[in-house]
């Protein structure tokens, strides 16, 4: 940590515009009010074709059937474009699986002619169909959910996942080669389970045979009920400002009451393993990270430790540079937080609200909430 800190010092001795930058940065962020988001991800509909067992809208219904069914409207997306035209974030769409959105198209396309870098994070199961259409308009980045080999990822994804999955990749690199483009660039994403913890090197081989661009390996985000017993005291202790009685009761209860997807163990020292694996194939040949961006300690300190946290100088800036428009067209923010919608205000508004601002303010003076320690970021 000193360290760190001493190497700040100097960077800012020989930039001193830089160090002005981030001072003020500071100063702002202490006040709670950040500069206006960086990034925002915008949820065309929490449905999805699969059921994938580590995922936490895995239902009892049939493995096709998509659930919830709601779908963003797009003069809600429009709205939201509208309000951010000077800023220009980048847009992020996720789920759920975006592309089952009946206007899919319609949404990339309108956000590419607004100018925004476009990222979208899929299952892949729809993607040979939409590849030529994807590089066309000008999609950015694809992230696309593997986990492993073909009995791998099925077993955690369903029957046809990796064929699917890796058919699309294929026809996305055709299309992007018909056209002579480098994008969008692919990227594998590859989540850590009890599955495939054990036989995760398998993305890389196949991600230098599919071609693609990049890898992530996810470590899976899960909670104890008492972490988000904890998360909803400390809501109620420092978070009571942002909400509304009949809000903060809501939320809470919501926080109480959450049942997180159940697995095996995940062994640290076989993950280690498999990620050194995963290092030595791709070193020089494509970009590899994990996020978290954990060392080998924190790796087995996470699979290890029930009660996990992460270490105190490890301070997340997520919260100030990102925001979401759900499928509901709600403003949402970090730790589930939502402070508007879409039709009666702007995120500008929402963004430098008082509640929000004592939200930031708390977020940074607390540093992490109980919840916080297992995020991905």
């Amino acid at each position: 940590m000193q360290g760190r800190l001493a190497r700040k010092i100097l960077r800012g001795l020989w930039h001193p515009g830089r160090a002005i930058t981030v001072l003020r940065s500071l100063w702002q962020l202490r006040q709670g009010a950040p500069g206006p988001p960086a990034s925002v991800s915008v949820l065309p509909t929490l449905a999805c074709n699969l059921r994938c067992r580590m995922c936490p809208q895995r239902s009892a219904g049939g493995s096709s059937t998509p659930a919830p069914t709601t779908m963003l409207r797009f003069e809600h997306l429009t709205r939201l474009l509208d309000q951010v035209s000077r800023s220009k974030p980048s847009i992020d769409l996720s789920g759920g699986e975006p592309t089952l959105h009946p206007a899919f198209e319609e949404i990339v396309g309108e956000i590419k002619r607004r100018g925004h870098a476009l990222s979208l994070a899929t299952n892949g199961s729809r993607l040979a169909e939409l590849a030529e259409r994807l590089v066309a308009i000008g999609v950015d980045q694809v992230l696309v959910s593997l986990d492993g080999g073909e009995e791998t990822n099925d077993q955690n994804r369903g029957e046809g996942a990796f064929r699917n999955a890796t058919a699309g990749i294929a026809e996305l690199i055709a299309a992007r080669a018909r056209r002579g483009l480098a994008t969008p660039r692919i990227t594998l994403v590859a989540t850590v389970t009890d599955v495939s913890h054990g036989s995760l090197s398998e993305v890389a081989d196949l991600g230098l045979a599919l071609g693609v661009d990049g890898l992530i390996l996810s470590h899976l985000r899960w909670y104890t009920d008492e972490v988000m017993r904890a998360q909803a005291r400390a809501t109620r202790e420092h978070l009571s400002e942002c909400f509304d009685p009949a809000g903060l009761e809501a939320y809470t209860r919501s926080l109480e009451t959450t049942r997180q997807p159940t697995g095996g163990p995940v062994d640290p020292g076989t993950l280690l393993r498999e990620i050194r694996r995963i290092g030595e194939t791709l070193a020089g040949r494509i970009p590899f990270v994990a996020q978290p961006g954990y060392d080998e300690d924190e790796v087995r300190r996470y699979y290890s430790a029930i009660d996990y946290r992460r270490p105190a100088g490890d301070v997340c800036r997520a919260v100030f540079r990102y925001a979401t428009l759900t499928a509901t067209g709600d403003f949402a923010f970090c730790m589930g937080y939502s402070a508007g919608n879409v039709e009666t205000t702007t995120l500008d508004e929402v963004w430098r609200a008082p509640r929000t601002r004592h939200f930031f303010k708390t977020v940074y003076r607390l540093g992490r909430f109980p919840m916080c320690h297992r995020c991905c970021n």
